[in-house]
């Protein structure tokens, strides 16, 4: 990929202002993201404060209903990001018609699932955990500190 020095050069880690700097930085992390595995520690660490700044931007100026199902989530970021819906069986590992099926909303994202796109899309898993699930999160810590207060 290049030095942490030419990624500085080519895109400073500085706050994202504005929707071209939004595109540039998201073609930057694409690449980067491209060769996850063979990233060395100075590009993994930028990578990890672009996807900030990203999500950061993209909290403040590109906000969703919070009533959007997870996979209403996954339909916008597959249209934000010019890609088809044939792409997520690719994507997620699996078969096409296991991926019409998380698509349609007949079968929930599996935990690695989520965590693959959140990281695909430089986004919070939150964005792909239904509201049963953020509830159940919930009443889990609920009870762990009920029980440590015991």
């Amino acid at each position: 990929m290049g030095s942490y020095g030419d990624l500085i050069e080519r895109l400073p880690l500085r706050p994202i202002k504005s929707e071209q700097q939004l595109d540039e930085a998201i073609l930057v992390a694409t690449d980067l993201y491209g060769n996850i595995e063979g990233l060395n520690d100075d590009e993994q660490d930028y990578l990890d404060v672009l996807s900030t700044l990203i999500h950061r931007y993209e909290q403040q100026h590109h906000t969703r209903p919070g009533n959007f199902t997870p996979i209403q989530h996954l339909r916008s970021l597959f249209e934000a990001n010019h890609m088809k819906s044939g792409e997520l069986a690719k994507l997620l590992s699996v078969t096409p018609g296991r991926a019409s099926e998380i698509w349609n909303e007949n079968r929930d994202l599996s935990k690695a699932h989520i965590l693959l796109l959140a990281e695909r899309f430089c986004v919070s898993a939150d964005l792909f955990l239904g509201k049963a699930s953020k509830r159940v999160e919930g009443t889990k810590a609920a009870a762990k500190k009920t029980t440590r207060k015991s």
